[in-house]
């Protein structure tokens, strides 16, 4: 039992007599899908989530190092922007640098929610077990670790139907390649390249949500791998 096509044309080159190979697609599309049928919106703090809400998810610093600057000029440009910062560590190191490289502009953390600043922009998570929620309120995301380790879990915005932005390494994870190559998610390298993606699509709403609309499409497509594997593991 097999997740795709590739993964089956490997197998055949490495045991051209291998017997029964079948594809039967990736079981944890189903786990993101049923996750997200029972979740919820959070509440957010009062006057947030009005806007284009863009989540930036599990970053680590290198994350960050590309895509702040870019952010800081975007919360300048669109007004209507309001972002979401989520740390893979919310260590009080990492909380405190986010706080220091947005200073003048209205943010809050998440402890402190109830007590808002006036005309909030960046809502700063730190706590850990939110981020998928997070993503069922928001517009857009960033999902982090694509300039280290390898790109977190793209299934996740994808399934709730959001354009998706992560780094240049995300070889571990089949399904990020697809939705770039289906043009509903973008690797970037740089912050250049991430203002080319990013501010088109603030400058199109419209285009955005159809992007998020094939996404969500995509991870749908992907679904029932468990329903396919049951009756060969009963057997």
């Amino acid at each position: 039992m097999l997740v795709s096509d590739a993964d089956l044309e490997r197998v055949r080159q490495a045991i051209p007599e291998h017997p029964g190979l079948s594809v039967m697609g990736d079981t944890r599309f189903d786990s993101v899908i049923e996750r997200r049928d029972g979740l919820t919106a959070p509440e957010w703090p009062k006057g947030f989530g009005e806007g284009t809400l863009f989540v930036a998810g599990s970053t680590w610093p290198q994350d960050e190092e590309c895509i702040f600057p870019v952010l800081r000029q975007a919360l300048d440009e669109f007004p209507e922007l309001q972002l979401v910062l989520v740390p893979h560590e919310p260590t009080e190191e990492h909380l405190v640098h986010a706080e220091t490289f947005f200073q003048g502009i209205p943010m809050v953390r998440w402890k402190n929610r109830d007590q808002p600043p006036p005309a909030l922009r960046i809502l700063l998570i730190d706590t850990i077990g939110l981020l998928a929620g997070l993503y069922r309120g928001a517009d857009l995301a960033y999902v982090g670790a694509g300039f280290t380790t390898g790109v977190h879990n793209t299934m996740e915005p994808g399934s709730m139907g959001l354009p998706i932005f992560f780094g240049p390494r995300y070889d571990n994870a089949l399904e990020a390649k697809r939705m770039a190559e289906l043009g509903c998610a973008f690797s970037i390298d740089s912050p250049k390249t991430f203002q080319s993606q990013f501010f088109p699509l603030l400058e199109n709403p419209e285009h955005s949500k159809k992007l998020g609309e094939q996404a969500r499409q995509f991870v749908e497509s992907q679904a029932h791998a468990a329903g396919k594997c049951l009756p060969y593991i009963l057997r």
